[in-house]
């Protein structure tokens, strides 16, 4: 899943798993507000942001509403990225080239 918040003072989509007990971050990127255009995603960004705010450093995201720590969960996604789950830019470039053939 994923969703909008506030990391280190800039918009952001951050990527996590919400369990019965816990949640798993997968990380986050950097996003400009202004590519966002719909009315729909700006109230998504408004909706958000309010409530989801976090400090990123090595490796752990602190919420800043409340006492909570998560951390970054590195090991899963390497995984994923043997398993085939997750493609390098490199192996999509080459796709894209296959089809243009």
């Amino acid at each position: 899943m994923w969703c909008f918040a506030i990391v280190n003072r800039r918009l952001a989509e951050i990527y996590y798993d919400k369990g019965r007990k816990e949640t798993t971050f997968y990380g986050h990127a950097y996003v400009d507000r202004k590519s966002y255009k719909t009315k729909k995603a700006q109230k998504w960004i408004e909706h958000d942001t309010k409530k989801i705010r976090f400090t990123f450093k090595n490796g752990k995201y602190k919420s800043l509403l409340g006492d909570k720590v998560f951390f970054l969960q590195k090991d899963t996604i390497d995984e994923d990225y043997k398993k085939g789950k997750i493609l390098s830019f490199d192996s999509v470039d080459e796709m894209l080239e296959s089809l243009e053939d």
